[in-house]
């Protein structure tokens, strides 16, 4: 996989799951607010126009951050670090993927919202986990195998 592809992969991910939150956002009712409800929201099950955060902000981004840490995991092997910097990118990526297709029951401003089906909970899961501790350890990890680059 060529490293060109995989950086325009993502940055195209960063682009893409803004229009999902974005656009996403401002097709649901006035009573939604972007700063004080979750993204989640965007892509609930009775959410308005729900496909465009779960298939642009959440699958289509989900698969471009996959292309980029194939790239990243090309570019720094055989360095164990680089190596666990691209894993945890994947799995992010993985995660965003999973999470366009594990949608919440409603949204915060639903009356008697209560989100406990199974894909509500794997939702959680998905996102307070593997999303989140994979986004924020990548980051760190591939600052120190980047460093550790001659020249």
């Amino acid at each position: 996989m060529p490293a060109r592809l995989a950086g325009i992969c993502g940055l195209a991910a960063f682009v893409t799951f803004n229009i999902g939150w974005i656009v996403g956002g401002l097709a649901q009712p006035d009573a939604y607010s972007f700063a004080n409800d979750t993204i989640s929201d965007v892509g609930a099950v009775t959410a308005d126009s729900s496909w465009i955060h779960n298939r642009i902000g959440s699958n289509l981004t989900g698969l471009l951050v996959v292309v980029l840490a194939l790239g990243l995991w090309r570019a720094l092997s055989p360095d164990v670090l680089g190596r666990l910097g691209a894993g945890a990118i994947l799995v992010a990526g993985a995660g965003f993927l999973l999470d366009g297709f594990f949608q919440l029951d409603c949204r915060g401003i639903d009356t008697g919202c209560t989100n406990d089906s199974w894909h509500s909970h794997a939702h959680k899961v998905n996102s307070g986990f593997v999303i989140g501790v994979a986004a924020f350890a990548a980051p760190v990890i591939l600052a120190f195998a980047f460093r550790r680059i001659p020249a």
